[in-house]
């Protein structure tokens, strides 16, 4: 094989593996803002807008020789971990998009996605207004209900017209999700900054403690470095490593891992952009 032919496909493999990730240079040249305190509270996201960081999966059998890998559903119960980072009940970690969006659905508001496929029109929209959230499939123009949502004093009741499809309630001490009378999941607060949940015969906990929340025995999110980076941290057997890395400039959010491979959030006027390494995925507008 000829030194030349070996030098071009060299090169072609190391151009295409840049390509494959993050701009380096950009993250390295960054000019890195604050992030806020880390935060350890008891909230519910029931809406699943949210971008995924860390989601769980789990195997599906479709018949005796197939089976299949789905993503783990979303809880609507978990923690508000400060920074529009939420973690799940079913331990999937995400940002909120009402908080990268800065929209409250106490509002009447559309919510637009808009994904790579068709950049000129949404594919789809999220209209809040009264408690109750509709769908919108453009170019159709009907809005279709999906549920409401009735607060009475500590508890959150979701409806899909009259039928109860789960309550959150609030009693001080603890925090319950359930369907009528019966309980599934309740987060159980020892002191502000310390939480467990009773789930499948064991006990999890959750602690923060400074600039570090501990997640049962799963992940610890670490604010370091002068309040400019948060470290996801896979924890294990053998160790604990990063998983993630997140730096933020005012209009980009970072997040990647060892090999700067990961998402870049691009932030504007009217919203946000969603990219996997140097891929548009999707645009969010308020």
């Amino acid at each position: 094989m000829k030194p030349a032919y070996i030098f071009s496909t060299l090169l072609l493999l190391i151009l295409g593996s840049s390509c494959a990730t993050l701009n380096v240079a950009d993250i390295r040249n960054l000019d890195r803002t604050e992030f806020e305190p880390l935060t350890l509270m008891p909230d519910a996201e029931i809406h699943e807008l949210r971008l995924d960081l860390i989601r769980q999966t789990y195997e599906h059998t479709v018949n005796d020789s197939t089976r299949e890998t789905l993503d783990s559903p979303y809880h609507p119960l978990g923690f508000n971990l400060g920074n529009g980072l939420f973690y799940d009940l079913n331990e999937n970690l995400s940002f909120r998009l009402d908080y990268l969006l800065g929209f409250s659905d106490q509002d009447c508001c559309d919510i637009k996605r808009i994904d790579r496929r068709n950049r000129k029109r949404p594919d789809c929209i999220y209209s809040f207004c009264d408690n109750t959230l509709s769908l919108t499939y453009p170019p159709g123009r009907i809005k279709r209900y999906q549920y409401h949502w009735v607060t009475d004093g500590t508890t959150t009741s979701v409806k899909r017209r009259n039928r109860i499809l789960y309550e959150i309630k609030e009693d001080g001490s603890s925090v319950i999700y359930g369907k009528k009378r019966r309980k599934y999941d309740t987060i159980q607060r020892v002191d502000e900054n310390h939480y467990y949940l009773n789930h499948n015969k064991k006990r999890e906990k959750y602690q923060l403690e400074e600039n570090r929340v501990y997640l049962e025995n799963d992940y610890i999110i670490e604010l370091a470095d002068q309040n400019r980076t948060i470290k996801i941290i896979r924890r294990g057997l053998f160790g604990d490593h990063t998983r993630y890395t997140l730096e933020r400039s005012s209009d980009k959010l970072y997040i990647y891992g060892r090999n700067f491979s990961g998402r870049m959030i691009e932030f504007s006027g009217d919203g946000i952009s969603v990219y996997r390494d140097r891929t548009f995925l999707t645009r969010w507008t308020l």
